[in-house]
């Protein structure tokens, strides 16, 4: 069954690029060329503005477009935009009162207002009615000309509309009516080109998967980062205890060796305590042995027997 699906699916594919091989070579030489244009960007929609401002922004318009049912989309009254803030263009350029449409400075100043776009004759310019597939046509227009058109284009629609609508247009990017996921599936598995139902599905959970797994992938490295940054501050503190007990011993050393010292001299103090005691004793004894004779002299000079 596999082996059949991979032969249908290779058939197909190489019967479309024939066909667009085809196709595109015929209608080579009947494709416009585009229309080189400078556009001016009109600022995206405010949220909130005065009436003045907002009316400001539609007076060129309403010059010409005379027949609108209101000033703009929202049935909200307190909604206050001009006609320029969602379509662009120059809202500056006023018609005068009962100019024809037939008169030239009536394309003129309409060509002056309008933004244009670069593939005129697609469009059927100045035509208003849109030509058949003008989706595709539009990837190959400025944004400025698809703002012109339709504001509320995915592409262009998160700048003119997001200031108020923003979740809005999110969850409707997502949608099934904009990916078209569901019909491209169900189609392929209906004619035989898919053997199962929920590829989609199974590759969208597939990657749910993946993106589970690298967010537990950054949680583990975000618990790592702090346990090395926690390791570090462990390394300084214990550095600095370090420090503090070598710089300890150095002071018990110091002391221990400055108290032999200080035992050393007191002991040589004793030794040099004993000699000066020794010496004196001998000196009061040679002081006794002197006096002893002196005595002994006087007593001679004075003609009295000596002891």
């Amino acid at each position: 069954m596999v082996a059949g699906w991979q032969k249908k699916s290779f058939l197909l594919v190489a019967l479309a690029l024939l066909a667009a091989g085809v196709t595109s070579h015929l209608l080579a030489d009947d494709e416009e060329s585009a229309v080189e244009r400078t556009y001016v960007k009109t600022p995206d929609a405010p949220r909130g503005q005065s009436q003045e401002d907002a009316d400001a922004k539609s007076a060129g318009c309403i010059s010409c477009h005379t027949k609108s049912d209101a000033p703009s989309m929202h049935d909200n009254v307190a909604v206050l935009l001009g006609c320029a803030d969602c379509h662009g263009g120059d809202a500056t350029v006023k018609a005068p009162e009962g100019l024809a449409m037939a008169d030239p400075r009536y394309a003129s100043l309409r060509d002056k207002a309008h933004v244009l776009p670069r593939y005129p004759q697609d469009w059927n310019y100045p035509h208003s009615a849109n030509p058949k597939e003008s989706y595709t046509l539009l990837n190959k227009e400025a944004p400025e000309f698809v703002r012109f058109v339709n504001p509320s284009d995915y592409r262009v629609a998160r700048q003119y509309c997001g200031a108020c609508h923003l979740p809005e247009i999110q969850a409707a990017e997502r949608s099934l009516m904009s990916t078209g996921a569901m019909f491209f599936e169900g189609a392929s598995y209906n004619n035989g080109i898919v053997p199962m139902k929920g590829a989609y599905q199974n590759a969208t959970n597939t990657i749910s998967s993946f993106n589970a797994a690298a967010d537990s992938t950054k949680q583990f490295h975000s618990q790592v980062q702090v346990l090395t940054k926690n390791l570090g501050s462990l390394n300084a503190i214990y550095e600095l205890e370090l420090q503090d007990t070598n710089n300890h011993l150095k002071a018990m050393n110091n002391f221990y060796g400055n108290l032999a010292k200080a035992s050393e001299a007191m002991q040589g103090s004793v030794a040099d305590a004993k000699k000066t005691q020794e010496q004196i004793a001998q000196l009061a004894k040679n002081l006794g042995n002197l006096n002893h004779v002196y005595g002994n002299m006087l007593s001679a000079m004075q003609g009295r027997p000596t002891a």
